[in-house]
């Protein structure tokens, strides 16, 4: 694949300039997706990028007034439709999108979750779909430093910790 087209657009060389926090995926059919943070409206934003180098730009979330999107990590199912798991830096959760299938309301809808409300979230973030379709994140506990999961059961969301013991990083 040629990204000669990062040279123009400098995503990659230094940032476009007032984004932040890139992530980036390329899929089955050589499309490019990735998760990028808006610094000057604080919102979380998807990148597509098809193999014919169309670019579709997409507002993912606009944070409601709280800075979204500052870290990112995106993964793609087994139909290449994303799923981003990403900071609330105002409130310190962790909040996961998706792109819905298409349908007649709204062919691009995204639906976004707040998947944690009683933590004090921080990155890294690490994002992985399983071969049935769940969605794992790992995060850290900011106040005690534990690395901790989320993933998604089918019907609610469950948190676990994964080492209880403080830990720099993963």
């Amino acid at each position: 694949r040629n990204l000669s087209f990062f040279e123009e657009t400098q995503i990659l060389d230094g940032g476009i300039l007032g984004y932040s926090g890139i992530d980036l995926v390329i899929d089955h059919f050589d499309g490019l997706h990735a998760c990028v943070h808006n610094e000057t409206a604080g919102s979380l934003e998807y990148i597509f990028i098809d193999k014919d180098d169309v670019m579709t730009w997409t507002l993912v979330d606009d944070g409601n007034g709280n800075d979204v999107g500052s870290q990112c990590d995106i993964a793609l199912d087994a139909q290449n439709r994303a799923r981003i798991a990403y900071l609330d830096s105002d409130a310190f959760s962790l909040k996961f999108a998706y792109d819905a299938p298409p349908h007649f309301v709204n062919p691009e809808d995204w639906h976004v979750r707040t998947i944690t409300e009683e933590w004090n979230v921080s990155g890294p973030l690490e994002l992985s779909i399983l071969e049935n379709g769940s969605d794992v994140i790992l995060w850290i506990d900011n106040d005690t430093r534990f690395l901790k999961t989320s993933y998604f059961t089918s019907t609610f969301w469950r948190h676990e910790s994964v080492i209880e013991s403080e830990i720099d990083g993963y």
